[in-house]
Formats: structure tokens, sequence, C-alpha cells
């Protein structure tokens, strides 16, 4: 494949390029929207929202869903430590956390002293959901952890009435590529690759948009707030911690299946997680290109990884049946409205704010197909701000809607700069 000459992500027409730019959409949108990033105005309005959420609940002011990996470690010993909050650390055990990660919770939940929950599903159903989700969606092991993640954070954020979740995410560094003319909504897509397989029955088990919509949950990404410097938050863990990297050798500390689900996402997309993570680092100036293609050719390989038989052994599969199943790999991604009506429809004469009511109206149906609503709220210094409501709002995956929006900006509207949510308080 090209390469994108700043970053060095893959160029795949229609997901990081749509043109003959020797720069991927991702590089673009970064120097539109977060190379000057404002982050001074964004923690004035996280303290906002922290504060307001304070007086919501006399235990807890927020939810911290916690791994033992390095980005959400470093979450709750911001908030704790720093901004001394009362948090409510959560973690999801999914059969598979590695001892290093067991290792980083023990200690930094001991030494903050923060309030401690540890969430696991019955491991029958689990262990059936894990089975037939990987099969029908060809090797994506991941997808069933990130409905249980979900589950439980949504569920016990419900349960102890606390409504503001903080994730350790960053829109700027996990800038994934998500326009390929496809959008999910999580919890729909799952329903739908599991109808009419044997772990059909148990798909309640894990579910959790209801979680969301009947207590108006409330999801930020602190490196939204903060800027996120990752060997200044691997050191600072390392010291005030003895937080421990994964003897598996990639960079995800929390999980023994990383490598083996990232093999996968190779032999399907061309490239995996590793090397979209250290391009961002690389568009964010953090380590050079000649870097992080050194670290990719050595840890993303399309070598199967040492450990993918006992991962598959342990969800009741072996290793041909899942390559097996790669071949027909069932797509339950949902297709978005087709662009191209929407380039029809703008022209340049037009006023900025009637391409927006045109751009806001062709994203409607498919925000409402999911439960979700999504109204503009006002443009500010060349952005477009809007709302997500019903099931969208406090979703996770809200980023995924913001990707999706900012790359039709680039597109088609190419004199703002990005889009952002904009959170009502209530």
């Amino acid at each position: 494949m090209n390469k994108c000459i700043k970053c060095g992500l893959p160029l795949k027409t229609g997901e990081t390029t749509q043109s003959d730019n020797p720069k991927c959409e991702i590089c673009l949108r970064y120097e539109k929207k977060w190379a000057e990033y404002d982050f001074e105005k964004a923690y004035e309005d996280f303290n906002s929202i922290i504060n307001f959420y304070k007086s919501k609940n006399k235990t807890y002011d927020c939810i911290v869903p916690i791994s033992g990996g390095k980005d959400s470690t470093y979450v709750l010993h911001y908030l704790r430590q720093v901004l001394k909050l009362n948090t409510l650390a959560v973690n999801y055990d999914n059969g598979f956390q590695s001892n290093e990660a067991y290792i980083n919770l023990k200690r930094v939940i001991e030494k903050t002293g923060s309030a401690y929950i540890s969430y696991r599903l019955p491991w029958d159903k689990l262990r059936q959901l894990n089975k037939h989700y990987t099969l029908q969606s060809g090797g994506d092991i991941c997808g069933t952890c990130n409905m249980g993640v979900s589950h439980a954070i949504y569920k016990i954020a419900a349960t102890e009435g606390v409504p503001l979740i903080i994730w350790g995410y960053s829109s700027i560094h996990e800038n994934t590529p998500v326009f390929a003319g496809k959008r999910y909504c999580r919890e729909k897509m799952y329903r739908n690759a599991l109808a009419g397989s044997p772990a059909e029955k148990y798909v309640e088990t894990i579910t959790y948009d209801h979680f969301k919509r009947e207590n108006n949950l409330l999801s930020l990404y602190l490196y939204n707030y903060i800027p996120y410097n990752e060997i200044e938050i691997i050191d600072t863990l390392k010291s005030d911690y003895g937080w421990k990297e994964p003897k598996h050798g990639s960079n995800k500390a929390d999980c023994d299946i990383f490598n083996t689900a990232n093999y996968f996402k190779i032999n399907h997309n061309g490239y995996g997680r590793i090397n979209i993570k250290y391009s961002a680092l690389v568009r964010d100036n953090q380590i050079s290109k000649e870097e992080a293609q050194n670290i990719i050719r050595k840890k993303e390989t399309s070598k199967k990884p040492n450990e993918m038989s006992e991962v598959f052994r342990k969800i009741g599969l072996n290793v041909d049946e899942v390559v097996a199943a790669k071949s027909r790999r069932l797509d339950f991604v949902e297709q978005v409205n087709d662009v191209n009506t929407l380039q029809c429809l703008l022209n340049e004469k037009m006023e900025l704010h009637e391409k927006i009511d045109l751009l806001i109206n062709f994203l409607k149906p498919e925000v409402e197909r999911d439960g979700g609503t999504i109204e503009f709220d006002r443009i500010e210094n060349n952005f477009l701000f809007f709302k997500l409501g019903g099931d969208c709002r406090g979703c996770f995956l809200q980023q995924v809607m913001t990707n999706y929006i900012d790359t039709l900006l680039i597109r088609f509207i190419p004199e703002l700069n990005g889009s952002f949510p904009v959170y009502e308080l209530n």
C-alpha cells in the first residue's frame, strides 16, 4: 500500500483517502482541528461539567472505567490525586486480563484509595457469546469484550446513581479511520450478528443501551481536556505505582487477547491497531515517522501470535475454525446514506447555514434508526457544534459520529475546521 507522507498510515481509498492527496484524511483532519487545539479553554469546560455533576451524587463524583492499562490508570491517578474527586473505579474482567493488569489495578486502587468494583459476567454465557460472535464476524474477538465493558460501566453507573463517566480515551490520538461508507451502533450490530445463533439467548446478558437511555448518562474523554503525552504518562505511572508493561510485548498491558485480535485486523484491513496508534503519535509530533515505522515493522506482523491457540481454546474454538470464518466474514455494519447525494445537493453559492442544514438532515435518518437524535447547536470559530440525544447521549462511541462528520466537512464543507458534540447538563 501507499502510505501517508506525514504519519505513515496506509492510504486506502474510501477509508483513509478519497483523492490523490499524499496525506491521509486523518492527518488533514488533525491539521485543521487539533494542531492548534485550545486545551486551556477545553479544561475550563471540563471543570464546569465536573462541578455540575459533583452535586449529583453524595458518594461519587464520577465513574472511571479502568483496565490496568496505562491510559485508564492515569485517568484514575489524575482525577484522584490532582483533582481530588471521589471516584468509583470500575473494572470489567473479561477473563483475558493480563497478570500485569491485575497488579497495576491493585496498586493504583490501594494507593489512590478509590472505591472499586470488579465486574464479571457468568463465564458459561460469556464463553458462548465470545465463540459465536467471533465466528460470525470472521475473527473479531474484541467485539464481545467491547460490549461487556460498556454493559458493566453503564449498569453500575445506573445502579449507583452516578451519571458522569470519564474514560481513558483521546479523540486526538485514537482518531481511527471511520469513513468507508458505513457506520454502526455497537449494540445493534452485536444483536444482528448473533441473531439465529446458539448464543442469541444470552444477548440480553450483555446489552446496555437501556441503561444510557433511562439514566441520562454522560461520557467524557479525559484526554480531550488535558494534553496527552505517552512518555510522561508511563513515567508517572512507573514512578508512582510501579506500573508494569505486558510480557506479551504489545502496547496493550490490560489484555492477553490483543495480539490475536490485531492479527485478524491486519489480515482483514492490511494494517492494525499498532499502526494506527503510532501513526497518531507521529501526527502529534511525539515520535518521529522513522521511529514509528521501526516499531510497527517489529510489532505488527502477519505471523500468528504464540498465544492464539490458547485464546481460542478458552472460548471453545480452534485456530483453523476462526481462519476459515475469516473467509466468510459477515458484515453487520449498516450502509450510510450515499454521500454522493449530499455532494449533489451542496453548491458553492449556498450560505453556510444552508449547507449545515443539509448536513444535519442528511445525518438524521442514520442517527434516528439507532435510537438517537442529532441537532445543530452553533458555529463558532469555524467549528460546527452539535447535540446528540437519545441512545447516542452518553455513548462511548460518540467519537465515531464526530469523526464521520469531520470527514464530511473536509470533503464537502471545507470552510469549517471540524465538529464537536455539545453536552446539555441536566
